[in-house]
This record gives structure tokens, sequence and C-alpha cells, in this order.
């Protein structure tokens, strides 16, 4: 099922590139053109849902806001429905984080198109990672609870005593803590991040070619 999603919304990002950027064979300034006037494409490019946006700020300023409510609802689910996250869950926070800097610095900075595409590699850097995190623990979670470790260490006291990479080798790796399914509107809660970080990462790129209207924000 994920696997399907992640295909289409590939395909979605592809699609939209190539038909804002279709590719015109290359001819001598002395050849005459022998195209016909069909082969200059006229017809109006894939609409760019994001052109709801009145400008770029304000889809940023959104993105920013959505990774800002994300994680309220994951400290609610913490402290308040006591839901212990797991050293998994605690690297996708930093990427939904990470991630939302990034959107809060295209807010403020309000970046041209040359900007727009440097804002969407940085959301594919850090999306992409929380995407891979995501994925991981969803994997994880499928495993019988017997094929992980029994008892893994508090991701507190695993980065007070162990290297960085040491703790995400761990984190990665897996315990029976991750392995614990919690679902929310009948998905799982990484099913949930996996969508929201695909989503956020094509939305950086749509941002690219966003037409710029009248702002809302100044």
């Amino acid at each position: 099922m994920f696997a399907v999603l992640v295909r289409t919304l590939v395909h979605t990002l592809l699609r939209y590139v190539i038909r804002s950027h279709p590719i015109h064979p290359i001819r001598s300034p002395s050849q005459p053109s022998t195209c016909p006037h069909s082969c200059h494409p006229t017809s109006q490019p894939l609409m760019n849902p994001l052109n709801a946006f009145p400008s770029r700020r304000s889809a940023y300023l959104s993105g920013f806001l959505i990774c800002a409510a994300l994680m309220a609802y994951a400290f609610y689910l913490q402290y308040v429905q006591l839901l212990e996250p797991c050293p998994m869950c605690w690297f996708q926070r930093v990427a939904v984080v990470a991630l939302g800097l990034v959107f809060l610095v295209g807010a403020l900075l309000n970046p041209g198109r040359p900007g727009a595409k440097v804002m969407a590699w940085l959301a594919l850097l850090t999306g992409g990672a929380g995407a891979v995190l995501a994925a991981r623990h969803l994997y994880i979670q499928s495993l019988p609870a017997d094929a992980l470790p029994s008892c893994g260490m508090g991701i507190t006291y695993m980065l007070e005593s162990l290297p960085f990479l040491d703790v995400l080798a761990r984190a990665l790796k897996g315990s029976v803590e991750c392995n614990k399914i919690d679902v929310i509107l009948g998905l799982p809660i990484p099913a949930w991040t996996l969508i929201f970080f695909i989503v956020a990462v094509i939305a950086a790129f749509l941002l690219v070619n966003h037409r710029a209207q009248k702002a809302l924000f100044r």
C-alpha cells in the first residue's frame, strides 16, 4: 500500500517537472524551422495546486505552522496520552523540526525562483531523511516482536553515553519499543509521518514554479 502511494506521488512530481520544463530539439540559427506549430506547446501547463497560495511566503509559512502543529500533537501524545516515544520516533521528530526550520527560512526570505530551488533541495534533504526513518519504522513494526532486541536503551541515556552515529545505528536497528503500533485514523503514526514528509517535499518542489500573486504576508 505505502509503496504504491510513494510511487504515485513521485510519478506526479516527475510529470509536473517534465510538463513545466519541456525539451525542444536544438537547431542551428540558419536552419529554417520545419517543425509544425504544434511542436511549440501553447497549452496550459499542468496546474500547480500551490498557486492557491497568494505567495511563496504564505505557502512556506503554512508549511512551518503544520510542522509546529505536528510537534505540538506529538508532545500531546507523549505528556497527555502518555505514549512514550521510541528512539525512531525521536529521530522523526528531529526531521520534522528540521523541515519546519527550512519552511520558516523560506517564509522569512520569501525567495524567488532560484531561492525556491534551494529551499526545495533542503526540504528534500530533511524531509527525505524523515521519510526514510518513517519507512524504516513501519518495517520494524511489521516484524514479529521476537525478531527485535527485547529491551533498548532510552534515547537520553544513549545520547549521553554513545557517539551520535552509534545512537542512530541502534535506533535504526529497532527494538521492542519501536514495534508497538499506535493507530490514528486507521493508520500507524509512522505511516502518517511518511505521508507528510512525501507531500511536504513535493510541495517544496511545486513552489519552485509558483506563480507569484499579490502576497498577504509582506
